[in-house]
């Protein structure tokens, strides 16, 4: 069983194995960076006057609160306040959480005299 397990393990000899389980993971980890750029921008977009100046967007927000005045008498207050946009606005933060990469390969022939001729062939040289 072990020599049949070995004469199957030379076929896999000459493929490119890095790039055929990499390649997937790699371009997972791209999409990844895209995301993370697309929550940046929604940032800087939404939560900024202008990248150059990092001023941030506000919002006012007015609103009655109640309360007492100077004489402890029961009264009502008007409030402002100014409120970072980015505070109030949800954050798109979208992300890759599972990548599942399948590799399938299926062995439809094997011939151990090619192999054995090309080993030959190597040694001439």
């Amino acid at each position: 069983m072990t020599d049949e397990k070995n004469k199957t393990g030379l076929q896999f000899d000459g493929l490119p194995m890095q790039s055929l389980i990499g390649s997937p993971l790699k371009a997972a980890s791209d999409a990844q960076a895209k995301l993370a750029e697309t929550t940046a921008e929604f940032i800087r977009t939404v939560g900024l006057e202008s990248s150059c100046s990092g001023k941030i967007k506000t919002a006012t927000v007015t609103f009655r609160k109640k309360g007492a005045d100077e004489s402890d008498d029961p009264a009502e207050k008007e409030v402002s306040l100014q409120v970072p946009l980015l505070a109030i606005v949800p954050i798109p933060s979208p992300a890759i959480e599972d990548i599942d990469v399948n590799f399938d390969m299926d062995v439809k022939s094997y011939s151990e005299h090619a192999a054995v001729r090309k080993q030959d062939s190597e040694r001439k040289y």
